[in-house]
């Protein structure tokens, strides 16, 4: 699968417009799929400090989630921080 969420290590991500509807990289997975659904997005860009310095897409969150590995359960990802969340995307599957 393609993935195309992406986050920094704080550097700015370039991005045509940020809107005042955005992610924290330490919000937790629940939170952001709760704003992504609420705002029926297929993405939202991730602020940190005033920089967007990524972006989560919806698709990638959802296959996250729904890959079943015995030592990621559900309820244990619902729990993880966006920042943690792509980090397990991009360099685990």
């Amino acid at each position: 699968m393609e993935f195309h969420s992406y986050i920094t290590n704080g550097e700015t991500y370039t991005s045509k417009e940020i809107t005042s509807q955005h992610l924290h990289p330490d919000q937790l997975v629940v939170d952001a799929l709760t704003k992504l659904s609420q705002l029926n997005a297929e993405f939202l860009h991730i602020v940190e400090n005033g920089k967007c310095i990524g972006i989560l897409y919806t698709k990638d969150l959802l296959w996250f989630l729904a890959q079943n590995k015995p030592h990621n359960l559900l309820f244990h990802k619902l729990n993880f921080d966006i920042r943690t969340t792509i980090h397990h995307i991009t360099n685990t599957y």
